[in-house]
């Protein structure tokens, strides 16, 4: 049997998991990654893949395809992770050093969006069809599928969080970095999940604060809905796949721009990620293993 292991790498920890050819996981972990120096990240990448290899119960050289996600600049042919803003990676030959250490497997890289992307593409059995996902987590981007592949322009198309909000960015409004930064700022409020909580408590002036900041949100999803008219947008990310509350209250920003009688169905194109932390694990699996994805319920 061919298993192929998945790694979705990010600044403060890092996921792993191996599958089988029948896309069934067989392991899923994640570990604290140590970001001090470029080998000791490399070492929390390898420590990673390979307690998720173990959990397996397999063995490195069981391992036929290797998926990879890299956030920030990645220069996906050529395997570099270029700039990576909460990493100390510049340039660093990823693919090269992967193929010393598992000369034997397949490997692939993608970029972490992408990659979610690609996931929530495979939960949907998709075919034809345009697929916009959207992160709302430490960052703000999106990408789009169209047809199984993603559309890169040169390189930064689905930068939705480049879009400008009253002279700043929609990331810099309302990512989850952004949020609990003006949260501290204005309030007090340590993290943004106290913020949310305190919100969904009744908190009159925290009610005005996530109001703004979904409707800014909302905002960008119906700029990309009129300008590329996609089947399904799909919201992931931290914020929204532990925040609930939020996600409805996007949902109900977004329907109020739709007042335009041809965009009375738009509402229906927006949904919640299926997969939540998984979805890159998942879009790295199959594009490693390149097969059609499907999500396997339970």
């Amino acid at each position: 049997m061919n298993y192929s292991l998945a790694v979705d790498i990010g600044g403060t920890k890092i996921a792993a998991g191996v599958m089988n050819e029948n896309q069934e996981w067989l392991s899923q972990i994640t570990k604290k990654s140590d970001a001090s120096s470029s080998e000791n990240m490399y070492l929390s990448l390898l420590g990673s893949m390979q307690t998720a290899i173990q959990t397996a119960g397999l063995e490195s050289g069981n391992i036929s395809n290797l998926g990879v996600t890299v956030p920030g600049k990645v220069d996906i042919e050529n395997g570099i992770a270029v700039y990576q803003n909460n990493l100390p990676w510049r340039n660093f030959p990823l693919k090269q050093r992967l193929i010393e250490s598992f000369p034997g497997s397949s490997i692939t890289m993608e970029h972490d969006v992408v990659a979610a992307a690609l996931g929530e593409w495979g939960a949907r059995v998709l075919e034809k069809e345009m697929l916009i996902y959207v992160t709302v987590s430490t960052g703000l981007s999106a990408s789009i599928i169209f047809e199984g592949k993603p559309l890169r322009g040169e390189g930064m198309a689905g930068e939705i969080g480049f879009y400008p909000v009253n002279g700043r960015t929609l990331e810099a409004c309302a990512s989850g970095s952004a949020m609990e930064k003006e949260l501290k700022a204005q309030y007090g409020i340590a993290s943004l999940r106290e913020g949310m909580k305190l919100w969904q408590e009744g908190k009159k002036e925290l009610t005005r604060f996530f109001e703004k900041k979904a409707y800014h949100i909302a905002l960008g999803l119906f700029m990309v809905t009129a300008t590329l008219d996609p089947h399904k947008i799909v919201i992931g990310g931290g914020v929204i796949s532990n925040q609930p509350a939020f996600y409805k209250l996007i949902q109900l920003q977004y329907e109020k721009l739709c007042k335009h009688p041809i965009q009375e169905a738009w509402i229906n194109k927006l949904e919640k990620s299926k997969l939540g932390d998984s979805s890159a694990l998942f879009g790295a699996a199959m594009k490693a293993s390149s097969k059609t994805p499907v999500l396997k319920e339970g």
